[in-house]
């Protein structure tokens, strides 16, 4: 069964990320990684603060931002493949390998997703994992201090989104120094690690 990870933007800059990628390729096969924005979203949510662009712009150029985070991520290493349709995912996968999804050509048909800041890779890792009916979404993200509850780890749109799904695949969080955890479940085909969110 695939798990959908995402790999949250905020582990962009942090040497863990290597680490990461080097566990996240055991799962070559049963692994679909969703890169948040990054650095990248920030500047774009700069740019519209000074430039007054709207929010359905924004949100154009954050799929974007995911898109580029991704093209970063295929260059560290084998095995890890960007893609960005349903055909291109399960090619990759069928040869054991890790595809890094790109939003910019699904997401314009999932028409019922809102186009402004409510909404994140979060969500859109959600909405790709209920696609493909994966066994779970884990998160893989640095929590910010103001982050108590599990609904302050994920996007606004998420737990309706969640709620109001048909399918609802179990959802974990791992912290970003929480590697050993998804290796071991990888090397033993153990079930999904991390803290399952309650939403």
């Amino acid at each position: 069964m695939i798990w959908v990870v995402k790999l949250g933007g905020s582990l962009m800059r942090q040497a863990v990320l290597i680490t990461w990628l080097r566990a996240l390729r055991q799962g070559g096969g049963r692994i679909v990684i969703v890169p948040g924005g990054g650095v990248y979203a920030n500047r774009i949510r700069a740019v519209q603060r000074a430039q007054q662009h709207s929010d359905t712009t924004a949100h154009g150029l954050a799929l974007n931002a995911m898109r580029r985070y991704g093209a970063l991520l295929a260059r560290q290493g084998a095995g890890l493949k960007q893609i960005a349709t349903p055909g291109a995912l399960r090619q990759v996968l069928r040869r054991k390998q890790v595809p890094l999804w790109s939003p910019v050509k699904m997401t314009p048909a999932w028409t019922d997703l809102p186009r402004n800041w409510s909404i994140s890779a979060d969500s859109l890792a959600l909405r790709l994992a209920t696609q493909l009916g994966a066994a779970c979404l884990l998160l893989i993200k640095r929590p910010q201090p103001a982050q108590r509850t599990p609904a302050d780890l994920v996007d606004a749109y998420f737990p309706g989104l969640w709620a109001a799904q048909e399918y609802h695949p179990p959802v974990y969080w791992l912290g970003a120094h929480d590697h050993a955890l998804l290796r071991r479940a990888l090397r033993s085909n153990a079930p999904p690690p991390g803290q399952r969110l309650v939403l």
